[in-house]
């Protein structure tokens, strides 16, 4: 395994930093552009009366900054995800309803425009109580996003372009396992990891994949061939609790963990067999994202010795599939070290290449 650091430039100590008390914050959606990483975070906006919000939290892989960028809209943002330099797709939910939206971003002003909602839909109640909201997951397609909200009979499919044109599919099922689980799709064909709560409400996950034909609405159940990930996930004395799975470019990146110190591990799906990439990751990380070269983006949260953290206490690093970096990746993150000046220039950004870091 190989893990290349990428921001912030240079390591940030943590006990150096000033004492701001604790944020209150807690970390909701990210997604990774070819320069950015999008962060939608919960604060705390007051304490009489007590009120959250979603803020939109930027990091700039190149330059080594981050700041929030302000949104046109009032309700809250829960998702979004970049589809050209400028242009996006944004989740917004406002209470009771949630809706799909074409959106311009401008990096120079830090402002998020949303534009007119494509779709609008009332959030349904779910018996599996989805910890996010109700409002769902949501995995990359061909040309843009899909999302899966569960309800009590079966799950909404919402395949969303690059423009926000939009195409809703609802399908009969027990919604259960993608309430809990991040789903994929393969062209017409939905995946998700099947997953069941314990007597504690823990989610334990079997191994099986649930899958769903989105031109027939045809449910089936698809066992893992792998032996070694079968035998992963069938140990009884220490069942998967936790699977996340990110999908691009015809791969399938899947991060596990157990109640164990030090169990997270890494697998890939590439041309229909499982790899195991890594292991013995740190419990602080998290893959997030894979970009476009496919390799996955990982995020680190520390913490102060006090027990807060604050916006600037994150790091990202690139796993690689590869085992190795490329020439330009090493260069192009040395200059940035040393060479400050490049960091704000972005006639050199685009020159050298921000992509692919």
């Amino acid at each position: 395994m190989w893990m290349q650091h990428i921001y912030p430039h240079f390591p940030v100590n943590l006990n150096e930093l000033p004492f701001r008390g604790a944020t209150n914050l807690t970390w909701r959606f990210m997604s990774s552009g070819n320069r950015y990483v999008y962060c939608i975070v919960e604060k705390q906006k007051c304490f009489s009366p007590f009120v959250l919000q979603n803020k939109f939290l930027v990091y700039d892989l190149w330059s080594g900054t981050s700041c929030y960028y302000r949104c046109s809209s009032t309700a809250d943002l829960v998702e979004f995800y970049e589809t050209s330099e400028n242009r996006g797709i944004a989740v917004i939910d406002d209470g009771d309803d949630i809706s799909f939206h074409s959106t311009t971003l401008d990096q120079e002003s830090r402002k998020l425009d949303i534009g007119e909602a494509s779709l609008s839909m009332v959030k349904a109640t779910n018996n599996y109580g989805n910890r996010r909201g109700s409002v769902g997951f949501s995995t990359r397609n061909n040309d843009g996003v899909t999302m899966v909200i569960p309800f009590d009979n079966g799950i909404s499919v919402i395949e969303m372009d690059s423009k926000c044109n939009i195409k809703k599919t609802d399908v009969e099922c027990d919604s259960g396992s993608w309430s809990r689980s991040e789903p994929w799709q393969e062209g017409r064909m939905l995946y998700c990891f099947h997953s069941v709560a314990d007597e504690f409400e823990d989610d334990e996950f079997s191994g099986m994949i649930v899958s769903v034909d989105l031109d027939t609405s045809e449910v089936s159940w698809i066992t893992i061939a792998d032996e070694r990930l079968k035998s992963f996930f069938d140990d009884p004395n220490h069942p998967v609790r936790f699977v996340r799975v990110i999908h691009r470019n015809d791969r399938v990146w899947m991060t596990t963990e157990k109640l164990l110190e030090n169990s997270k591990k890494v697998y890939l799906k590439e041309d229909h067999r499982w790899h195991e990439i890594g292991s013995g990751i740190a419990d602080t990380m998290v893959l997030i994202d894979v970009r476009d070269d496919g390799n996955a983006l990982v995020l680190n949260i520390e913490t102060h010795l006090e027990g807060h953290f604050h916006e600037d206490s994150v790091s990202f690093a690139v796993l690689s599939r590869c085992g190795v970096p490329s020439l330009q990746s090493i260069a192009r993150n040395a200059a940035l070290r040393y060479v400050e000046s490049l960091r704000y220039n972005r006639h050199m950004a685009r020159i050298f290449g921000y992509d692919n870091f």
